[in-house]
């Protein structure tokens, strides 16, 4: 049987699954998803429907058939609110002096 025909037995009628069932059928335990899901590692790109996290079958066919990840996308550093701690300034002042070196 071709990977198609199992995964769409395994969930007949359906086009989106939970992020915990596509993670089950790429080998991954539940909280590997959760933990992977807030860091923005997670292999397979999520929908999100209402308040849950879905993965579309097509993307989990494509994933065991090429046998490879999305690569990795970090989520970028938030400004935290209010005045920048000494530390965050010195690193900026000497960020600034790397880029424009005075001789």
């Amino acid at each position: 049987m071709q990977i198609e025909e199992l995964i769409f037995k395994q969930f007949p009628g359906k086009v989106l699954i939970s992020m915990v069932e596509a993670g089950a059928c790429i080998g991954m335990a539940r909280n590997s998803c959760y933990n992977r899901s807030n860091l923005g590692t997670f292999p397979l790109p999520i929908r999100k429907v209402g308040h849950k996290n879905m993965v579309a079958l097509t993307d989990i066919i494509n994933f065991l058939n090429n046998g490879k990840y999305i690569p990795e996308q970090k989520k970028e550093e938030k400004r935290k609110p209010g005045r920048p701690t000494k530390g965050e300034q010195v690193r900026r002042m000497e960020a600034a002096r790397e880029a424009n070196p005075i001789f």
